[in-house]
């Protein structure tokens, strides 16, 4: 015998104080193995608290499953994008000059499908051509570095096959022209009555035109230049171009 009372050569290795008979079993809970409430240990997701009955824990489980169904998606920053450089076309003191007060209360809504007569650049589509006239000399600038960006963001196609154009058609281009952006009638309007209302000739004055900017002339060429993207843009055709050739004979 030894001193600690067990025969000579079978040493028995003795438990710490601290080891709970679960741990000196070899079989943890932390392994993944059901506890008392019949859910795993080492699951992940949010802890249940002690004691919790059936359908507390029901409860629960439909509240964390609502609230992650009511949580937003991401954003899609080029959605926001389209939005402000919309504003920036009809921003008062940047792009144009109010014909009214839009100030505090008189501000109103920002309009989509509705021309706003107050901030339109000029009459003529859309509005009555006797519109008061907006002094245009000092926004002309900012207005052709936002028709710039505007073309920027709408030069998807540019990196489309045709194929790919009419099977997937860029999203910003969809955006733009599905009236979603800001003051989308307004732009309408008034980059067809700057096109339209151009005189390169100067109405018969025999060299009127070195007596214009050239900032005149560089508006109205990327007015036309966006308006030949958003004109040009059918998102009808790639279901058009879907359907069999043989589908319209039979119908016949």
């Amino acid at each position: 015998e030894q001193a600690n009372g067990s025969p000579g050569g079978k040493a028995e290795a003795t438990p710490p104080e601290s080891e709970t008979p679960t741990e000196a079993n070899g079989s943890p809970q932390a392994n993944g193995s059901p506890q008392a409430d019949g859910s795993p240990a080492g699951s992940a997701g949010t802890t249940a608290p002690e004691n919790e009955t059936p359908t507390e824990a029901a409860r629960r489980m439909a509240a964390e499953k609502a609230a992650q169904e009511a949580s937003p998606g991401p954003a899609i920053l080029g959605n926001d994008l389209l939005y402000l450089v919309g504003r920036f076309l009809f921003l008062p003191g940047y792009t144009v000059t109010p014909r009214t007060k839009m100030t505090g209360k008189d501000r109103g809504a920002i309009l989509t499908h509705r021309v706003d007569e107050r901030t339109v650049w000029e009459g003529g589509v859309g509005v009555a051509a006797q519109i008061t006239a907006m002094p245009a000399q000092a926004f002309l600038k900012a207005r052709c570095e936002v028709l710039r960006c505007v073309i920027a963001c709408l030069s998807g196609p540019l990196f489309q096959s045709t194929d790919e154009y009419q099977e997937s058609p860029p999203t910003m281009l969809s955006r733009f022209c599905g009236g979603q952006v800001a003051y989308t009638a307004n732009l309408f309007c008034s980059l067809m009555a700057t096109a339209f209302s151009y005189d390169p000739v100067g109405w018969g004055v025999p060299y009127a035109g070195y007596f214009q900017g050239e900032q005149d002339e560089e508006v109205v060429d990327l007015a036309l230049q966006v308006l030949c993207v958003v004109l040009d843009f059918d998102p009808g055709e790639a279901a058009e171009g879907e359907a069999s050739p043989g589908d319209g004979a039979e119908d016949a």
